[in-house]
């Protein structure tokens, strides 16, 4: 029923997709589009439960600095509803919370919220590593990521792809930890991802950033 129901609205979506912007999916096509998503969705919603009954759900609580002298990175994705657009927001900090790197990227193309999320973090290793940084935590706000990004089992989402550049990228900078926390520990790199949605631009900031991109932190 749930693969029917999925099948349905890809052909409404499809319709919809022919109907205003002029492009769509041949049906063969549209058939496995539809059962990845499906595929995804029950994926991401057996991780959400499985970690929300366990011992090590998110604690909420706020931002905290890494130990001193190493730096911690956090990275958002802002997805507006209906949109083929998402913002990204990675910021890197030492310990004493001061800004090292911050960047708000605006991104074209239509994604679930897992893949925005994934790449926004593989976006803020990059910077990273860009920067010659050893980044020796990283933290998200989204429990699937962090459970994909860490899990030993095989992968059979199509953002498997992402976690595998994430994994990499993580012993490139020298992360020792990639976690999730709550979103009001997350607040700075979510203004930096929402920035980048309503601006329409991509922004880089090094030792500092306008003091509203701090709030909520």
């Amino acid at each position: 029923m749930a693969r029917f129901a999925m099948v349905l609205w890809g052909i409404w979506f499809n319709r919809n997709q022919l109907l205003h912007k002029k492009c769509g999916r041949d049906p063969g096509e549209l058939v496995y589009w539809v059962a990845g998503l499906l595929e995804e969705f029950q994926g991401t919603y057996k991780s959400l439960l499985s970690s929300l009954s366990s011992d090590s759900a998110v604690a909420k609580e706020g931002w905290h600095p890494p130990p001193l002298g190493c730096l911690k990175l956090n990275t958002d994705a802002a997805v507006p509803p209906g949109g083929n657009c998402f913002g990204i927001g990675a910021v890197i900090r030492d310990s004493e919370g001061n800004l090292v790197l911050a960047l708000s990227k605006f991104v074209l193309g239509y994604f679930s919220v897992e893949v925005c999320e994934a790449l926004a973090l593989r976006k803020g290793l990059s910077l990273a590593k860009q920067h010659g940084l050893s980044i020796g935590w990283a933290e998200v706000d989204a429990v699937n990521v962090d459970t994909g990004v860490n899990s030993s089992q095989l992968c059979r989402s199509t953002v498997c792809f992402v976690f595998n550049d994430i994994s990499a990228l993580c012993r490139d900078v020298w992360v020792s930890e990639c976690k999730a926390i709550s979103i009001c520990g997350n607040g700075v790199a979510h203004n930096h991802a929402s920035l980048s949605v309503s601006s329409s631009r991509d922004h880089l900031w090094q030792g500092h950033c306008p003091f509203s991109l701090f709030s909520g932190c």
